[in-house]
C-alpha cells in the first residue's frame, strides 16, 4: 500500500454540478488523444490506467467518461484544479494535455475572449519580477519564447522543483497563451507559520484569505492525522498543529490566486497537488468562503494499485465518506522508495 500511502502524503501539501454537453462529430475529431505512452512503468498494463471517471458526491460508484466528454465539461468549468503528485511525469503530461485542450476548445467554442490564467504552485508570489520579465519578453522578443526562458527568469533550478518533469506542462501554458500565475507563498513565510501559527498573520491577512473562519472539527482531525501520517507516525498528532495551519495558509493563498486569475482572464487553472485540490478542506473550500459565484472543478491524477480495479476506491473522501473530487485520471506509478523507512532511520520514534 506504499503507492496510496504516497499519493495522499507526497504532494505538499469542488464541488460542482456536472455539466453535460453535447458533441458534433468536427468537435470529437478536434479534440487530441489523451497522453498513454507512459512514461512510469509500474501498472502501465493496469485496466484502469489511462481512464478517466467522474466522481457522484451522493454515490459511491465512479462513471467512467470519455475523453472528448471529459475536456467539454472542464472548458465550460470558470476554475479547474489538476491535482498532481509531484514526482510523477506522467502527471504533467496529462495536466499539459488538459490545459491544451481546455483554453482549444474554449477558443473553439468562443466560450470567452479572455486568455485565461494558470496558476502555479511551483511558482511562488516572490518570483513574480521573474514572471513580470517574462511576459515582458514574450511581447519583444523577435522569436517565440520557450520553457528555457520561463525556467530562466524564475531562476528555476533554485526552485525545488524537478529540473525536467514539468517542462511538457510549462511548454503548454506557454503556447495557449494563458497568463502564468504565481500561486504560493515565500518559503520564510510558510516557515514562519508552521512556526507561529496564526500569530504570524495581521488580523487584516487572515481575513481576507478566510482564515478567520475554522475549518470544521472533523475536517481539521482529518488534516492532522494526514500530516501524521505523511511524518510515518514518528511523531504525535499534538506536534503538527503549526503545520496544519500552514496548509491552511498555502491553501487560502492559492485560492485568493485562483480568484484573482478568473477574474482578470475568464477562467483559472490551478496546477497544484491533490491535496490542495480537494474539495472538502483544500483549495475549493476557500473559493467557497469567497464572494464569488465561481466554484472550483477539482480533477485528481491517482497511482494505480496492484490487484485493485476499482474505480471508487481511489476517490479521497471526506469526514462523511463522499468524495473529496470531481474526477479521477488513473495513471502508472512512479518508481520511488519508501519514503518512511529513510524517515524512521533518521528520526526515531517520540511517539507514547
Amino acid at each position: 500500500m506504499i503507492s496510496r500511502q504516497w499519493s495522499w502524503m507526497a504532494c505538499a501539501l469542488s464541488v460542482v454540478a456536472w455539466i453535460g454537453l453535447g458533441f458534433t462529430t468536427a468537435q470529437a475529431q478536434s479534440i487530441s488523444a489523451p497522453p498513454v505512452n507512459w512514461i512510469s512503468q509500474d501498472g502501465r498494463n493496469h485496466p484502469l490506467a489511462g481512464k478517466i471517471y467522474r466522481l457522484d458526491a451522493n454515490a459511491a460508484s465512479a462513471t467512467q467518461i470519455e475523453p472528448q466528454d471529459f475536456i467539454a465539461q472542464l472548458s465550460a468549468a470558470p476554475i479547474i484544479g489538476l491535482g498532481e503528485i509531484h514526482d510523477n511525469a506522467d502527471h504533467h503530461i496529462w495536466q499539459a494535455w488538459i490545459v491544451r485542450e481546455t483554453i482549444a476548445e474554449r477558443k473553439r467554442n468562443a466560450l470567452s475572449m479572455q486568455r485565461g490564467a494558470i496558476v502555479f504552485e511551483q511558482i511562488r508570489t516572490d518570483q513574480q519580477a521573474g514572471l513580470d520579465a517574462f511576459a515582458r519578453y514574450q511581447t519583444s522578443a523577435a522569436r517565440i519564447a520557450t520553457v528555457a526562458d520561463l525556467k530562466k527568469f524564475l531562476d528555476w533550478e533554485q526552485s525545488g522543483w524537478d529540473n525536467k518533469i514539468y517542462d511538457p506542462l510549462l511548454d503548454a501554458a506557454i503556447l495557449s497563451g494563458a497568463v502564468v500565475m504565481a500561486g504560493d507563498v515565500p518559503r520564510a513565510t510558510i516557515r514562519k507559520v508552521a512556526r507561529e501559527g496564526q500569530s504570524a498573520l495581521s488580523d487584516d491577512e487572515r481575513t481576507r484569505l478566510h482564515l478567520d473562519r475554522p475549518l470544521e472539527d472533523k475536517l481539521n482531525e482529518a488534516s492532522l492525522s494526514e500530516i501524521e501520517t505523511a511524518h510515518c507516525g514518528v511523531m504525535p498528532k499534538s506536534a503538527f498543529g503549526g503545520m496544519a495551519y500552514a496548509q491552511r495558509y498555502r491553501d487560502a493563498s492559492l485560492a485568493d490566486a485562483v480568484i484573482r486569475g478568473v477574474d482578470a482572464h475568464g477562467v483559472a487553472i490551478l496546477i497544484a497537488g491533490t491535496g490542495h485540490v480537494r474539495s472538502d478542506r483544500g483549495v475549493p473550500w476557500y473559493i467557497r468562503q469567497s464572494d464569488t459565484n465561481k466554484a472550483m472543478i477539482s480533477v485528481m491524477m491517482v497511482e494505480v494499485e496492484d490487484g485493485n480495479a476499482e474505480p471508487a476506491s481511489y476517490a479521497p473522501r471526506d469526514p462523511g465518506g463522499r468524495p473529496a473530487a470531481d474526477y479521477l485520471i488513473l495513471t502508472p506509478r512512479t518508481v520511488r522508495p519508501d519514503p518512511c523507512e529513510t524517515m524512521r532511520a533518521k528520526m526515531p520514534s517520540t511517539k507514547p
